[in-house]
């Protein structure tokens, strides 16, 4: 008996993904690329090990009796056995797997697929597969497979989901109120990849996803705003009015929504903000003599949310007096806030530990932070 094993299963090959980059140049149709039997991902895998497989083979030539040869050959996580007969010259072999149409092992597809999908780290999947002495792809063909078919495939099921939503929108004609928030690889300004997401909230849908690298805009910073402005043709495309719509504070956002497209109303997301003001207040905790500060930060940030939830028509002016009333409630004064809030809107409450106005606290401390 012999042992071979392809140069795919070799888990130590080191190739990098952009080896493998994958570049469409726009011509390519679907039956371009290779075409795949969904049936096969639905069959049942087992782990078998060699020796019990071996027991499966017969050990003499069907026909003519004699001994026969085998030989054992890996081609990524598939083993292929191949039996012959020195006397009859009788020959054939046998595949744990089903091969695609390209001749490819379909188990390898589908470690490369899982491992994508399950958001696993693929060094630490292929340890696992060389502790247990089982067959597994290389890092090679991994990249390979993913560039051959994972991506052509997620890219197809995006734009059939994205093309069925913003048809459903065009039927119900309503103008759609959209939050949209900017996400980089890493942070600073050393950030090579930038994406920009638009998700409809009232249907609570992800209607499209823009990418750029920092290489096509004049610096990472501009990043967001291009992003931006990339996914908004989209709904120019299909006619879908905007109403409104929820970003964060990004300043070149804000100045290019208010001078370009002054018919949507803009608003700023809350969670941005209350993330921004609950930095300020841990550090002002941190100052001598402001310490007891902190007991209030989760109090604080629900105020924020409360003040902006809690108003009507998001009226303004209503918010930022309900907002700007946590300077007089902290210290137990719940009355005199103002022309429209006038006085705190909750019942008795419990005892708790007011905080003392301190000249170390205000103004230079919690009043800024505040305001």
């Amino acid at each position: 008996m012999e042992y071979e094993t392809d140069g795919e299963s070799d888990a130590s090959t080191c190739i990098s993904e952009a080896d493998f980059s994958f570049e469409d140049d726009g011509n390519m149709s679907d039956d371009d690329y290779p075409s795949y039997d969904s049936a096969t991902c639905r069959e049942r895998t087992y782990l078998v090990f060699e020796s019990c497989l071996l027991h499966l083979f017969s050990h003499t030539c069907s026909n003519c009796n004699r001994p026969v040869q085998y030989t054992l050959n890996t081609i990524g996580s598939m083993l292929q056995v191949k039996v012959y007969c020195g006397f009859c010259e009788d020959e054939w072999t046998w595949n744990s797997q089903p091969y695609l149409n390209d001749c490819t092992p379909n188990g390898n597809v589908l470690i490369a697929f899982s491992i994508i999908f399950s958001r696993s780290f693929l060094s630490k999947v292929l340890r696992l597969f060389a502790i247990m002495n089982c067959a597994c792809i290389s890092e090679a063909t991994f990249y390979s497979r993913q560039m051959k078919y994972l991506r052509q495939a997620v890219s197809n099921v995006w734009k059939e989901h994205q093309n069925s939503m913003l048809t459903v929108l065009q039927v119900e004609k309503k103008p759609l109120i959209l939050g949209g928030d900017g996400r980089c690889d890493s942070p600073g300004f050393s950030t090579k990849n930038g994406s920009y997401t638009f998700l409809e909230i009232e249907h609570n849908v992800v209607l499209n996803i823009e990418l750029v690298q920092s290489n096509e805009v004049s610096g990472s910073t501009n990043m967001e705003k291009e992003c931006f402005m990339r996914g908004m043709k989209i709904f120019e495309v299909y006619d879908l009015p905007i109403k409104m719509l929820v970003t964060d504070r990004h300043k070149q956002l804000g100045k290019y929504i208010r001078e370009d497209l002054p018919q949507i109303d803009h608003k700023f997301d809350v969670w941005h903000i209350a993330k921004s003001f609950r930095k300020k207040v841990k550090k002002l905790a941190k100052r001598k003599g402001c310490e007891e500060v902190g007991s209030w930060i989760k109090r604080m940030v629900n105020h924020l949310y409360w003040a902006a939830m809690s108003s009507e028509d998001g009226d303004p002016e209503m918010i930022l007096e309900k907002w700007l009333s946590l300077r007089r409630h902290i210290h137990n004064k719940h009355h005199g806030h103002g022309t429209k809030y006038k006085k705190c809107a909750h019942g008795r409450l419990r005892k708790r530990r007011w905080l003392k106005y301190r000249y170390s606290l205000y103004p230079v401390g919690l009043e800024p932070v505040v305001d």
